[in-house]
């Protein structure tokens, strides 16, 4: 049995800290396999403020200067009371975004990211670090709960996921959508190495009697080869010229859902372009997804578009069990400086939300975009996994199945998936990494969908 922990607060702590710090402290316990309990059942009380010799350091929840301090970035400012739990608060709730503006896409812009907020580096996962640092702080409180803290996991589990964002479902679709991937990249970003690489890579794909694009059978067969099952997430609504070009009812998509289905994969949700801002569109489209036969138990928005924690409300509303949402198609890392699926903290309502969020922490696209830079996106992504496994981690990739082939983004970055598959990490459904992670969360204490 999991040791139980409680937490208390000391009276002079403002009510309104109270549901942040005990959501830190729940994140905290969770993620190191604690049970949260009341005071009178609890093998460790921990007193959050206070004066007291063995109470935990409170700050005075006013953001400061971001410094750094301690090898750690604190977003309200170090001073002298080193609060860790107000610090994964401000991960968790991703503080720096609350009432950001929107892009010209919808999205928050990452330089309202915690990271880019606090000058450090987003591929590294900061709220886990603080979690660490708070093992410490709770070892020298409580010595007996040692055998839990110090049993360290290593090792990265990855959950392979796929936005089905173009099918070819009528004769040309193919010829277009390669057409398009072509303007973008001349007309767009202005970038003809781009252009040459599409080229030649949808020419040498012809001369070999295959399709122009790569598509859904490869990346079956690819994941077939190295015995892995992902996600896939499929728009059910077009309502945007951003929105897919396939209608969900085309007997080509039921056929092609019906067969990832039929091979064990997970089918979620992507949710529409405009769906985060009409209240009840996602609700409405789990429906449909679920009416099809299909779980629908997560969700990960078109264009990673939605506007922060009012997303949390209208997944709570169709009853979904996660979210991928939170990640970024121009830059891999941890938005959230977390590396494992967690509870976030909704600032809409001061209160912890009921879905899980799951750490989306690369894309093809954003690799791509970095390979643009200058930056290997082979050591990148394999920089970003590695961190991830230092924490124990179980964090989403996103490959789209018409990026494998070359024909879309810059060559090398597609193929990429086949050298991650071949890492010989561990791979799973984001299904399965949330279903394996409610029963801890449930005992830390919080009230999941």
């Amino acid at each position: 049995m999991s040791p139980r922990v409680a937490l208390r607060f000391d009276e002079r702590v403002p009510r309104d800290r109270h549901a942040p710090i005990d959501h830190a402290f729940r994140v905290w316990a969770a993620s190191r396999h604690l049970a949260v309990t009341d005071a009178a059942r609890a093998d460790a009380v921990f007193t959050y403020g206070g004066d007291d010799a063995g109470a935990l350091p409170a700050s005075d929840g006013v953001t400061g200067r971001p410094t750094m301090q301690h090898g750690l970035p604190w977003y309200f400012g170090a001073g002298t009371r080193l609060d860790h739990l107000v610090e994964v608060h401000a991960w968790v709730a991703a503080l720096s975004e609350h009432d950001a503006p929107v892009d010209p896409s919808g999205r928050i812009d990452r330089s309202s990211s915690m990271a880019a907020t606090l000058g450090v580096d987003p591929c590294v996962a900061w709220a886990e670090r603080h979690l660490d640092a708070f093992d410490r702080v709770a070892l020298a409180l409580h010595p007996q709960l040692d055998p839990v803290l110090s049993r360290k996991r290593s090792g990265v589990t990855v959950l392979g996921t796929h936005d089905l964002d173009f099918l070819p479902v009528k004769p040309g679709d193919t010829g277009v959508r390669l057409a398009r991937n072509l303007a973008v990249a001349a007309l767009t970003m202005r970038d003809p190495r781009l252009v040459a690489s599409i080229t030649g890579a949808a020419s040498t794909r012809l001369l070999r009697r295959r399709p122009a694009l790569g598509g859904v059978d490869a990346v079956m067969e690819l994941e077939r080869r190295h015995e892995v099952r992902s996600t896939w997430n499929v728009l059910v609504a077009q309502l945007h010229a951003r929105d897919a070009n396939y209608a969900f009812d085309d007997s080509t998509v039921r056929s092609t859902l019906d067969a990832l289905a039929a091979r064990g994969h997970e089918i979620g949700l992507h949710g529409s372009y405009t769906s985060a801002g009409r209240p009840g569109a996602l609700a409405r489209e789990m429906a449909t997804l679920r009416a099809a036969g299909h779980d629908g138990r997560g969700v990960r928005q078109h264009w990673l578009r939605h506007a922060g924690a009012p997303l949390y409300q209208e997944l709570s509303t169709a009853r979904a069990r996660y979210d991928s949402s939170f990640g970024w198609s121009d830059a891999c890392g941890f938005r959230h400086g977390m590396a494992r699926p967690f509870i976030p903290f909704d600032t809409t309502t001061n209160q912890p939300a009921s879905v899980f969020e799951v750490p989306l922490v690369m894309m093809d696209v954003a690799l791509s975009d970095m390979a643009r830079r200058g930056v290997d996106p082979a050591v990148h992504a394999a920089a970003v996994l590695e961190e991830a496994g230092r924490h124990g981690g179980t964090v989403s990739v996103l490959w789209h199945d018409t990026t494998v082939s070359d024909t879309q983004i810059r060559r090398g970055v597609g193929p990429l998936y086949e050298r991650l598959l071949a890492r010989g990490d561990r791979w799973i459904t984001s299904a399965e990494a949330v279903d394996a992670a409610r029963p801890v969360w449930l005992a830390a204490g919080f009230a999941l969908d």
